[in-house]
């Protein structure tokens, strides 16, 4: 029996249309204290909803909501499987139902790294035991965690990865960023391998488009209210 739900993820990412008009998207990342848990999957950090922490697609203001792993990676590219991936969440009430923007960003180990990834935070995160965590914020700064030389993002519309699985998700995937084996051992503590298997792409495309990250504002406008 054919499955009800139609645009799961996670997908085997290419590109299958190449838009020459930027993406519409906008950054609004600010560092921001979270509060740390170790899942069966790895860490999770969950922020309280700060209208001036968001991300704007398209006129939408999306405010930032947590950020969790993966290990190995969910998504894979090109058929490329990664040691990990991030997924950088965010939510928004758009014509009464829950959306969100959810940043993908893959994670590989190499012994050394010329730039690391947000020191404070595993310093912080290094501190801690598994009595304190979710007691104990930590601080993170997104921006540290953008691959370098960002010139385009891959779009697709899919679900959350995990149950129940809404088909309410705007992906936006990324490069690949370099940790160390250090920073790995960190963000998972040991946890067993738990991501989801690859599903189909069930007649929707994946579009790359030119973007930066760094580019010029929009114009101001109030980031919606969080969800009561």
């Amino acid at each position: 029996m054919e499955s009800p739900h139609c645009a799961q993820s996670p997908i085997n990412v290419v590109p299958a249309v190449v838009s020459k008009k930027a993406l519409d998207l906008f950054l609004h990342w600010l560092p921001e204290n979270g509060l740390p848990t170790w899942t069966a999957h790895g860490l999770e950090v969950r922020f309280e909803p700060n209208p001036e922490n968001f991300v704007r697609l398209g006129t939408v203001d999306f405010l930032l909501d947590s950020f969790h792993f993966h290990h190995p990676s969910e998504h894979q590219k090109n058929g490329k499987k990664f040691a990990s991936e991030l997924h950088i969440v965010h939510k928004a009430i758009v014509a009464g139902k829950e959306r969100v923007v959810v940043f993908g960003i893959f994670l590989t180990m190499q012994p050394k790294v010329d730039r690391h990834v947000d020191r404070p935070f595993f310093e912080a995160l290094g501190k801690l035991d598994r009595k304190q965590q979710s007691e104990v914020a930590v601080p993170l700064n997104p921006i540290a965690w953008l691959p370098p030389r960002t010139a385009n993002a891959l779009r697709y519309e899919g679900s959350l990865t995990t149950a129940p699985y809404q088909e309410n998700a705007s992906w936006v995937i990324l490069g690949e960023r370099l940790i160390t084996q250090e920073q790995y051992d960190i963000i998972f503590r040991g946890t067993s391998a738990h991501a989801r298997v690859l599903q189909s792409l069930n007649r929707r495309f994946v579009i790359q488009y030119p973007w930066d990250p760094n580019g010029t504002p929009p114009p101001e406008r109030k980031a919606p209210k969080p969800k009561e």
